[in-house]
């Protein structure tokens, strides 16, 4: 049975993955920092792994205009040095990486072939990592984008669920369009992936979000109609919500090539978010 280190083992992602597979083992990024070689060095010669899921990274996109430095150590410079063990030990890797690699100009889903052009720091960091993937060319590694993350603790349906405790009205972006992704199914990619990394001869891309797409103001018009929530949401333009960050307007992704590689068919994310409110009520 394969041994599988996960990175970043207190995220969001990394959590729903424990919930699937106990077994593998979850270290997260105050334990080990992948931006300091001698401890990766140290963790590696003492801990014996067949696979890595790397879920550490600096997810911060507002942060990450004002701290870039911070956002590239993470998610360019450390994923070097993690490189650098993965190939000096012969392990598979999957990395995890996101739709802001693009900038939104397209009016259909992107493709693992589009071109990247990212809008942010945030997004110019993460696609550093996967150049350095790519140039790297190691066998059995993986990059897996992904899009708009919920089911965990500090997401936006929670933060939104709990503005709306202490609030009549909200307003929400309403002209950024998307696919939300539940953690737990996207976490269920990644270990089915696991079992065909021996078929993976060099770095390969795949795309996967829930099914379907949508905006922010209705991703939480559909938890917010949930809860029964009785105030009053208001659609509301990136420019007049002041984010000072670029994002793209149109990030969804098409997730044609790993459905035909697991043969999967990725539920549509309402159905995904209805699964998750469950969870959370009961």
């Amino acid at each position: 049975m394969s041994r599988v280190l996960v990175t970043g083992g207190k995220g969001q992602l990394a959590s729903a993955i424990q919930k699937l597979c106990p077994d593998f083992v979850f270290v997260p990024s105050n334990e080990l920092d992948i931006t300091n070689p001698n401890q990766l060095n140290l963790f590696f010669e003492h801990n014996k792994f067949d696979l890595v899921i790397n879920c550490a990274a600096f997810t911060d996109v507002e942060a990450a205009e004002d701290h870039s430095a911070d956002a590239y150590k993470v998610n360019s410079e450390g994923v070097n040095m993690l490189l650098n063990q993965i190939e000096k030990h012969n392990l598979g890797l999957i990395h995890v990486s996101t739709d802001f690699v693009f900038d939104g100009k397209k009016t259909e889903p992107y493709t693992e072939e589009d071109r990247t052009n990212p809008l942010n720091e945030y997004g110019r960091s993460k696609l550093s990592g996967e150049d350095l993937i790519f140039e790297r060319n190691l066998p059995r590694t993986v990059i897996i984008r992904t899009s708009w993350l919920f089911g965990g603790k500090n997401d936006f349906v929670s933060k939104i669920l709990k503005l709306s405790k202490s609030n009549s009205e909200l307003n929400i972006v309403s002209d950024q369009l998307g696919c939300p992704t539940y953690t737990h199914d996207l976490a269920k990619v990644l270990v089915e992936l696991l079992g065909r990394m021996s078929e993976i001869e060099s770095p390969e891309l795949f795309h996967y979000s829930n099914g379907g797409f949508g905006t922010w103001f209705e991703f939480a018009q559909e938890f917010l109609k949930v809860t029964k929530w009785q105030g009053s949401l208001k659609p509301i333009s990136s420019e007049k919500f002041g984010a000072k960050t670029n994002r793209p307007a149109y990030s969804v992704l098409n997730s044609d090539k790993i459905s035909k590689f697991l043969n999967i068919e990725p539920r549509e994310w309402r159905l995904a978010l209805n699964e998750h409110l469950n969870e959370n009520n009961r």
